[in-house]
């Protein structure tokens, strides 16, 4: 027996629910839009581009650098939300994954920030902004044992690893209004963690050793993320 459907049925609700859609944005347009001027909570997420130094046996050594997915949440303090150039501080949190045949890498990155909004038109619709911020990124890993032949005998490799570092965040992005006290924005996050001092850091190497080190950056880091994230925003 065939299902039949009953296509005015379906055309009903397609209907309707284009109506209602056409009817919210109509109440967004009548609605004054404007950016929050004075606190902001945002959440959204996106995807994550990691550049980890790998170690052996560790997840990155097993699978390379894969493409993840970030979680973020914010919330901003404006002290001067309702000027051209506005000054806030803020609190962030980034969830970072990767996981791979059952194996997972989890970075968790909380900071406060400063953060600077620069309003693109007089009635604070639309803006750029940027934001800096350091503190905690705790870092770990689940991998199940890698079995591993040598010389007759077999070794198992496998962990659960955590680490805490000292973390750095900044990011910049584009924001609009939606109504008012709430609207959306597109943003690129830069985070990395684990910076140390490259002793062998030089601008040109004249030696030309094969088995050097090729990156003589002056300052190198363990942990790198880079995040294309989509989010929204209400306050006041």
């Amino acid at each position: 027996m065939f299902h039949q459907v009953n296509y005015h049925l379906t055309t009903q609700m397609f209907m309707k629910r284009i109506l209602g859609l056409a009817v919210l944005l109509l109440m967004c347009s009548v609605v004054k839009a404007q950016l929050p001027e004075k606190f902001a909570i945002i959440a959204g997420g996106g995807v994550s581009f990691p550049y980890v130094k790998q170690y052996d046996y560790d997840f990155y050594w097993k699978y390379g650098d894969r493409v993840g997915y970030n979680l973020l949440a914010e919330a901003r303090y404006y002290f001067t939300g309702e000027d051209e150039l506005a000054l806030g501080i803020g609190l962030g949190f980034d969830y970072i994954s990767h996981t791979s045949h059952g194996d997972k890498q989890l970075t968790y990155f909380g900071r406060p920030e400063f953060i600077l909004r620069f309003a693109l038109d007089d009635d604070n619709k639309s803006a750029l902004f940027c934001n800096l911020g350091a503190g905690l990124m705790h870092y770990e890993e689940d991998m199940d044992p890698i079995i591993e032949a040598a010389n007759k005998y077999e070794r198992t490799y496998g962990h659960e690893l955590h680490r805490n570092y000292f973390g750095v965040g900044v990011g910049i992005g584009y924001e609009f209004a939606i109504a008012k006290g709430f609207g959306a924005m597109v943003r690129f996050d830069y985070s990395c963690a684990g910076i140390f001092w490259n002793n062998k850091a030089r601008l040109i190497d004249i030696y030309g050793n094969p088995y050097d080190d090729p990156e003589h950056k002056w300052l190198k880091s363990r942990l790198q993320f880079f995040n294309l994230s989509f989010a929204l925003q209400f306050g006041q």
